[in-house]
């Protein structure tokens, strides 16, 4: 579903989006998508500064002008955010590739076929960012000096692939903030995956 009162006042190389007659503060969020009507290019919002204004993640590049029509996607999927496209939607060709095509082909790239290759060389532990741990398969390398643990979070939920490749005579444990997590052996692999409790074992190390 669209946001699509009023009418808006966009300048090429400016963030800032002027609305007429709409109500943003109300039915819009830091995130959501936004359009101009005929135009291709699809804009994240960054703020909500008032009811008749705005601000862009990117400058609007553009023709511009005032009363505009526009439209902003305020529908996302639960699970993974994917942009959700209903009948009466303006322009939903562009939102459908966009938002859920491109969205879910970048997800499924992540959950399926990508990797990971990080140093962890030292004693300290490492937390894992969300763009390091949305990979399938987690390669960690470099000499330890003492043993570490490799932090995830409890959520969402995630399996991988790990591949301890350090060296050193220490030993490497993928865990959660809380609980025992698992090590697994240089040299070898293995899948795991978070319960919601702890990270857990599919497979023996490989």
């Amino acid at each position: 579903m669209q946001y699509t009162s009023g009418n808006v006042t966009a300048t090429p190389g400016s963030q800032i989006i002027t609305g007429a007659g709409t109500l943003w503060l109300t039915n819009v969020l830091p995130g959501y998508c936004f359009k101009l009507q005929d135009e291709n290019a699809i804009y994240a919002i960054a703020s909500v500064d008032s009811d008749t204004q705005i601000h862009l993640t990117a400058n609007y590049s553009g023709a511009g002008g005032s009363g505009k029509s526009y439209q902003i996607c305020v529908d996302f999927t639960i699970s993974f955010g994917l942009g959700e496209v209903w009948a009466g939607d303006r322009d939903w060709q562009f939102h459908l590739t966009v938002n859920t095509i491109r969205a879910l082909d970048t997800l499924l790239n992540y959950r399926l076929q990508s990797k990971l290759s990080k140093s962890v060389a030292g004693n300290q532990d490492i937390t894992l960012g969300a763009a390091e741990y949305a990979n399938a398969i987690l390669e960690f390398t470099g000499a330890l000096t003492g043993s570490i643990n490799v932090i995830v979070p409890l959520t969402p939920p995630r399996q991988w692939t790990v591949f301890n490749n350090t060296t050193g005579a220490f030993s490497l444990t993928v865990k959660p903030p809380t609980g025992s997590g698992v090590a697994i052996t240089q040299g070898k692999r293995a899948i795991v995956y978070v319960n919601g409790v702890d990270v857990v074992r599919v497979t023996a190390d490989t």
